[in-house]
């Protein structure tokens, strides 16, 4: 089954997928985990000079490069889900968002993914992270000496917020599931995989 953590900038989408995968392991149950944007390739190279180094890129070249990670994996997802849990921290409803904010419609992104078949999660669980608490949890992450041009503006992460509160109401893309994420990690990810074991269940 496929499953995708979203949340706004410093809502640990990434300690939990780390979590996660680590005491799903610890049971003996089978993990791929994944993340986007990944910086190992030429798309990913602008992707990376767009958020760190100021990079202008127009809204279409942004969801391209963006979306373009996805299409290339889709076989791939497609693939491992059919014998393990696959968890993917981030994916294609947080491509619509943060483009969208910057003008790229949302019809036009959700066309994008019907013709080029991107694989659609079992769920995505939202990380509901009030967003003054997610600033100050990025200001603090070790080695985290500068904030990317998403995650130093306030106004731009409370966007994002609302609008993945929109996505999450109008059940936009795939099933969503918010889940509180004022808690500790590892009560934040018992959450998560009790629900995934919940689901796996009903399948």
């Amino acid at each position: 089954m496929f499953f995708v953590l979203e949340g706004i900038d410093g809502a640990g989408c990434g300690a939990q997928r780390k979590n996660i995968e680590k005491i799903f392991t610890e049971q003996g149950i089978n993990i791929h985990t994944m993340k986007y944007p990944y910086y190992e390739n030429s798309f990913g190279e602008l992707l990376r000079k767009f958020l760190k180094e100021g990079l202008k890129l127009s809204v279409e070249m942004q969801f391209l490069l963006f979306a373009g990670q996805m299409v290339a994996e889709k076989e791939k997802i497609q693939q491992l889900r059919q014998g393990k849990i696959v968890l993917c921290d981030r994916y294609f409803a947080g491509t619509i968002i943060y483009q969208g904010i910057y003008g790229f419609d949302q019809q036009k992104a959700l066309r994008f993914a019907n013709d080029f078949q991107i694989q659609i999660p079992d769920m995505i669980f939202y990380l509901d992270t009030p967003v003054k608490i997610a600033q100050e949890r990025k200001a603090k992450e070790e080695g985290k000496n500068t904030l990317d041009i998403h995650e130093s503006d306030y106004n731009f992460v409370q966007k994002v917020d609302t609008g993945y509160q929109r996505l999450i109401k109008e059940k936009v893309f795939a099933p969503w599931c918010k889940i509180d994420n004022t808690k500790s990690i590892m009560d934040v990810s018992h959450s998560i995989i009790n629900k995934i074991q919940e689901i796996e269940k009903k399948k």
